[in-house]
């Protein structure tokens, strides 16, 4: 799994005390690492990012993660955005926490494109649990039933694919191919619990 994560002036959102990887259960293959600093920024400022820069550095070394460092213009949105899809390959995970908000967006951006190739993109909150953010298509478009789907898991927490088909009145076979669509366009999420699957919804 790659690991592509932006950052300004802290790492604790990228690697906890025990330099785990926020977020992931499993093995990180390679690190791609984002920052920006403005040409008016302070002594200070500077100094700031170049020692979080440098702290990453020497822990994915002792982790023996391959890595690499990425500096941009963070007002180069569109050049930002294709530079990053670049970077996005099958099983990417993505963490845009840190950093100048803008370079986020770009990467965010970068993500939805290549939501094929992401795993995961969250946010790490100062406080609270790890938030994920749905990946959304801007020009998706659900079919009549689509809609009926989520309009029932609206009003549920979550339900079973077979709860739903006995809502809907129809089989079971129909409902899951339909689910397996709603879980593409990044609207649903299926957690399976032995034979049972849980549909939810993102968003």
């Amino acid at each position: 799994m790659r690991y592509i994560a932006t950052f300004g002036f802290h790492a604790n959102h990228i690697l906890d005390s025990d330099s785990n990887f926020t977020g992931v259960h499993e093995k990180v293959s390679d690190a791609i690492l984002i920052y920006s600093i403005d040409e008016d920024a302070s002594y200070e400022e500077k100094w700031r990012i170049e020692n979080t820069k440098e702290e990453l550095k020497s822990k994915l070394e002792i982790l023996e993660i391959p890595h690499l460092f990425i500096k941009v213009d963070p007002y180069k949105f569109n050049e930002n955005v294709k530079r990053f899809r670049k970077y996005i390959v099958p099983k990417t995970f993505i963490n845009l926490t840190g950093g100048k908000r803008i370079v986020g967006y770009a990467l965010f951006y970068a993500s939805v494109l290549e939501k094929d190739n992401v795993e995961k993109v969250i946010y790490v909150p100062k406080m609270g649990e790890i938030i994920e953010l749905p990946l959304v298509s801007p020009d998706v478009t659900l079919t009549p039933f689509e809609e009926q789907i989520l309009e029932l898991l609206d009003k549920r927490e979550y339900m079973y694919v077979g709860e739903i088909a006995r809502e809907l009145s129809r089989s079971i076979s129909t409902v899951s191919e339909y689910i397996s669509k709603l879980e593409k366009k990044g609207l649903i999420r299926k957690i399976y619990e032995g034979r049972k699957r849980r549909i939810e919804r993102v968003i």
